[in-house]
């Protein structure tokens, strides 16, 4: 009896051994299967956030160009304005000095008619005397 289970033993050995590695197969085959799927979802992950960051990075290159573009036109209208304020006060002091200048000659003209309407005052005097005088004596 012995050698009949041995022989048995010996006999189912070898099934029980191709068994035992095809259920390990079996199961390497799955955990094969299943890491490709993780690796073919991270995968697709990767690209979806590569798509997204390439997207991101066009977006903000836009921006940063609308951006430089208003900088450069905002500068440029401010230098404008800077040139017209700096006209507007240069007008200013010019007229400011035309303005005491004429002041002057104005107060200089006053003085000057004052002084002939006095003059001219006098000499109106002077000659109604003389006109009384010679009025008087005719």
């Amino acid at each position: 009896r012995a050698c009949q289970r041995n022989r048995k033993a010996a006999r189912d050995e070898g099934p029980k051994a191709l068994r035992a590695e095809m259920y390990w197969l079996l199961f390497q085959e799955t955990k094969l299967e299943r890491a490709r799927h993780q690796l073919a979802e991270e995968q697709a992950e990767m690209a979806s956030r590569m798509e997204a960051t390439d997207s991101a990075t066009r977006d903000l290159r836009v921006l940063r160009a609308t951006e430089a573009e208003r900088q450069r036109l905002l500068t440029k209208q401010i230098s404008q304005h800077k040139s017209a304020l700096e006209a507007g006060k240069a007008l200013c002091a010019q007229t400011q000095l035309d303005l005491e200048k004429a002041e002057v000659r104005y107060e200089g003209l006053q003085k000057e008619l004052h002084s002939e309407l006095h003059e001219r005052e006098d000499e109106l005097l002077a000659l109604q005397a003389q006109s009384d005088q010679l009025n008087r004596l005719y």
